[in-house]
């Protein structure tokens, strides 16, 4: 096979599950001076596209940048296998496409080629793998450099957007089980990225800004904390054009995240909310593709009230009544490629929705988007290549028959479609405004002959909005036997969403729109109750959690761990978890350790004299008045306790009277 051809498999194959941009620990020194790698993102990935030279001494004033074009050899000698495919570094030739010469004349940038054809698995792999296997030398004299001078990596790898978004461990525990093995491995902290929006650009007019929650895919599961925001353009919500549209924006993006557990993804989202303060919780949006669709999913069916929309893209999910009932009001805007294997449970998932809106006399607020291919930029060279090596005749028409990676449907997402004008989302969309054969579905038209056998695809409550002369995209998913016989086959209709149908101007302006996120969690504090307006009240000041994330247990006894943690958190005390407590029956690095050495220090409270502290034990109603007054004699508060007290004090009692404290 051309090896050409061998390259574009390999980019088809992994290019969803790039593995991470590394930094080597140690790096030589050289007397000609070093290089660094230069990364760009794209759409399918992010290469290697440059090579920065660092001298140590000045290039002479007679070399000119079109000098340096064949003054360089790189090669790279890298050798492995990659889900059972071995790559070799000797089938990529790189060349200097262009170069640059800095204003001192002391740094040499080097382009070597930023087109998808031109890449291979040896430049978008694991580049922590690097070191030592790019070489760069001289390849003839260059002034005072002679040819053979050879230049040592400096161990960094840039990329200029990507180290836009900070570096996060947030503890957590999770389970991951590795499905070719069966070996669970357990762990106590997630990774994560997190872009902050310029505030110096953006004024949050004392709204504060939104939080965009991005959901990876399984390719990119791992541990390096940065292939999950360089393995597809992640890094576009944080380029003007997005973040314009959101007035700024928060975009985090955690590794692993829901799909190992939904807890542990909520840890870092809660994580985040309390170092950033300036975030709107009203405004939390939460997407994802393939297995981070999935995990979408699961993560507004754990916490249906949490998010002001979600975008679940390539994955679709089936419902419980409950979860319907959670889900129906809350903006879903899902995406999807015909030609993936997702079209068919998505649309489905999409006519549930709609229909038990219906059936509740709402209007829906549920939206599909479907593409008949994925494209993107360099695809068509690849294609175009693979015809040739075929001895085929390449066409506008037929090229997805050569290549497609139609799974690949976040790429629309990623750059906010408009699904019009001759732009990649434009072409591919789905157009229902005509009958029409597409690749792998159709456009049909509502008839009298077939408005009944469309209907009984359909919910009752949406099947009655079906009528006569109606537009519907058409997909079919068909099971065969063993001898590939078609035994059965499911058929689905939906209307079709661009931005526009539903009033915006691209995805993301309909993403910034959605501003109802309720952010209170706690299932057992309806609306109405006694305790609500204290314990929401303190939810919004960022003074409790609840006992999980969907309860506060108003009517369960407080613990005296609890209530140091609520004073401390009232007065912003700044504690630190790590340090080794006084009392033996206080764990170290514990969700309350630092409050209670704060209270101790503090003169609150105190321990049982035996070197315990008793986190646990509940206190009664006349403890906390006597905590609260000498709470108030040290930081000069007043307040207002039990005024006869009996009994053991609870959760919901204490919210009444710390929401007084809270301004």
């Amino acid at each position: 096979m051309d090896k050409r051809i061998v390259k574009f498999l390999a980019i088809m194959l992994s290019a969803a599950m790039l593995m991470a941009l590394g930094i080597a620990a140690n790096a030589q020194e050289s007397d000609a001076g070093t290089f660094d790698l230069l990364a760009t993102g794209f759409d399918w990935g992010t290469p290697i596209t440059g090579v920065r030279v660092s001298l140590s001494k000045p290039l002479g004033e007679n070399i000119r940048a079109e000098d340096l074009l064949d003054a360089f050899s790189i090669s790279i000698d890298l050798r492995y296998v990659f889900y059972g495919m071995e790559v070799n570094a000797e089938s990529d030739a790189v060349s200097v496409k262009s170069a640059v010469i800095s204003d001192d004349r002391t740094v040499l940038t080097l382009d070597i080629g930023t087109n998808y054809a031109e890449h291979n698995l040896t430049r978008i792999s694991n580049f922590s793998n690097y070191d030592g296997s790019w070489k760069v030398a001289l390849s003839k004299d260059l002034g005072n450099l002679k040819e053979g001078t050879e230049f040592v990596w400096s161990g960094k790898v840039i990329n200029e957007w990507a180290d836009k978004f900070e570096r996060l461990s947030v503890t957590t525990e999770y389970t991951y089980v590795d499905y070719r093995t069966g070996e669970a491995t357990k762990y106590d902290s997630m990774n994560a990225r997190l872009y902050i929006p310029d505030k110096s650009k953006y004024d949050n007019k004392g709204d504060g800004y939104p939080l965009v929650v991005w959901l990876h895919g399984g390719g990119e599961i791992g541990d390096d904390n940065e292939i999950h925001i360089t393995a597809n353009a992640v890094v576009n919500w944080a380029k003007d054009k997005t973040q314009d549209v959101f007035g700024g924006a928060y975009v985090l993006a955690p590794q692993n995240h829901a799909g190992r557990s939904v807890k542990a993804c909520m840890d870092v989202i809660e994580y985040v909310l309390d170092k950033h303060p300036d975030i709107d919780k009203s405004r939390i949006y939460i997407g994802g593709c393939s297995y981070g669709g999935s995990a979408t999913w699961s993560m507004i069916k754990a916490f249906p009230d949490y998010f002001a929309a979600a975008f679940p893209i390539c994955s679709g999910t089936t419902f419980t009544e409950e979860d319907l009932e959670n889900l129906y009001d809350l903006p879903i805007y899902m995406v999807v490629s015909t030609g993936d294997s997702m079209p068919v449970s998505m649309m489905q998932a999409y006519n549930a929705l709609v229909d038990y809106a219906l059936s509740k006399g709402a209007e829906p607020k549920t939206y599909i988007a479907l593409f008949e291919h994925v494209d993107y930029d360099g695809l068509a060279d690849a294609q175009k290549l693979i015809a040739e090596s075929q001895g085929a005749v390449y066409t506008e028409e037929n090229r997805f028959q050569f290549m497609a990676l139609d799974h690949w449907s976040w790429i629309y997402v990623h750059n906010g479609f408009d699904a019009k004008g001759d732009d990649y989302d434009g072409k591919m969309f789905i157009n229902t405004n005509a009958e029409a054969e597409y690749d792998n579905c159709s456009v049909v038209r509502v008839t009298e002959n077939n408005i009944y056998e469309i209907r009984s695809t359909m919910g009752e409550n949406i099947a009655k909005t079906v009528n006569i002369g109606d537009l519907l995209v058409h997909c079919v998913r068909e099971t065969k036997d063993e001898n590939g016989n078609v035994v059965s086959a499911t058929h689905v209709y939906t209307p079709n969403f661009a931005p526009a149908d539903i009033g915006f101007e691209t995805f993301t302006h309909f993403l910034a729109a959605q501003t109802d996120g309720y952010a209170f969690p706690f299932k057992d504090v309806p609306a109405g109750s006694k305790y609500f307006d204290a314990v929401r009240k303190l939810y919004d000041a960022g003074l409790t959690n609840g006992k999980d994330y969907n309860h506060y247990d108003p009517d369960a006894g407080l613990t005296r761990a609890e209530f140091m943690t609520f004073l401390g958190r009232v007065v912003g005390a700044e504690v630190d978890h790590s340090k080794k407590s006084e009392f033996k029956d206080v764990p170290n690095d514990g969700w309350s350790t630092g409050y209670i050495t704060w209270g101790a220090e503090n003169g609150l409270i105190q321990g049982y004299g035996d070197g315990r502290f008793g986190p646990k034990d509940t206190l009664t109603q006349e403890h906390v008045n006597l905590i609260m007054e000498r709470f108030a004699d040290k930081f000069g508060i007043d307040f207002a306790g039990f005024d006869d007290p009996s009994g053991n004090a609870t959760r919901g009692q204490v919210a009444v009277i710390l929401a007084k404290l809270v301004d």
